[in-house]
């Protein structure tokens, strides 16, 4: 038994880094202490491996991607406007899973089709890691987001136009099309499009679907630019150019309005123009593999007009600002 305790004593220690790291007794380790020696010195061990696991996870060095090795997908392409660097940043990491982003996909996901399942639980804990890994095709709800994802669902299927847009016998919905475009292998998944290709409609949720309020915002996310992406997309599959790019606006909170927007010429031609520019910088940036800011020249500011009203001049919450 004193051999079998100073085994445990020698495990409780771990090389992390290149150093010896002595791992304190956890909770997980002290709650057995009444049980039979041979579980608890089990279970200390168990505690131990989950402990060094994740000390090794934090410790391990990221894995750097070469965007010049994957195709273009609008999500990343739309970074660029912002600077190089936001680009090859966004290649590099997972955006961050908000509850807007988590009711988006559940949303499309009902509607298009794909697979869905709710989890009633807490999206913590081995119970829950068990079920993300045995429904890993499938897009996982809560209970509010199963009931928003059904309600957005419903409005879709009482709106005539709508439903014909997303949902008619002749839709193709969420086709995968790779594609080349100035030389450059891209990849596109639009929501529908007609299987002769003359429309193309994308779905979004949002919190407001008020055509004039949904549309600056709209032009301000570079909605017209991800549609005319993915014209160009279409036609490159099918040979034939949709004459009509729709945007379909659903709200995800009561009564769930739906709004559907057919872009004209000139919106069309706008977004074009922006993703043609913005594919031009990508090509710029990956011949000559440089990824830089907004700008790497020191900038001389002046005085902004602030109306006249010196109160105007700052920011006493001391937060970002919020440009809309």
């Amino acid at each position: 038994m004193h051999d079998q305790d100073q085994d445990i004593d020698q495990l409780m220690q771990a090389v992390v880094g290149g150093e010896v790291v002595q791992f304190p007794p956890s909770k997980s380790r002290a709650k057995h202490t009444d049980a039979k020696p041979e579980q608890a010195k089990a279970a200390a061990i168990a505690a131990l491996t989950a402990e060094l696991s994740l000390e090794l996870e934090q410790n391990a060095a990221p894995v750097v991607v070469d965007p010049r090795t994957l195709a273009v997908r609008f999500s990343n392409l739309k970074h660029i406007a912002k600077s190089p660097l936001h680009y090859y940043d966004a290649v590099q990491t997972d955006r961050d899973d908000t509850l807007a982003m988590r009711l988006g996909r559940g949303a499309h996901a009902m509607v298009l089709g794909e697979p869905v399942i709710q989890y009633p639980g807490r999206r913590a804990g081995a119970a829950w890691e068990a079920f993300k890994a045995e429904h890993a095709d499938k897009e996982i709800l809560n209970a509010k987001e199963w009931h928003i994802a059904s309600s957005v669902n419903a409005a879709i299927r009482r709106h005539p136009d709508a439903q014909r847009l997303l949902l008619g016998s002749e839709v193709v919905r969420e086709q995968q099309i790779t594609w080349e475009w100035l030389g450059r292998r891209c990849t596109s998944r639009p929501d529908a499009r007609a299987f002769n290709a003359s429309f193309l409609c994308d779905l979004k949720t949002t919190q407001c679907a008020d055509p004039e309020k949904f549309w600056r915002d709209a032009m301000w996310r570079g909605y017209h630019a991800q549609l005319a992406f993915y014209a160009l997309a279409v036609r490159h599959a099918t040979g034939v150019e949709p004459s009509d790019l729709f945007v379909m606006a659903v709200e995800s909170k009561r009564p769930y309005a739906v709004t559907v927007l057919r872009l004209d010429d000139s919106a069309r031609i706008a977004g074009e123009k922006m993703c043609r520019l913005w594919m031009e910088r990508l090509l710029a940036c990956e011949a000559s593999n440089a990824w830089p800011a907004y700008t790497d020249a020191v900038v001389t500011v002046s005085a902004l007009d602030n109306d006249g009203d010196p109160d105007n001049a700052i920011d006493i919450d001391d937060t970002d600002p919020v440009w809309a």
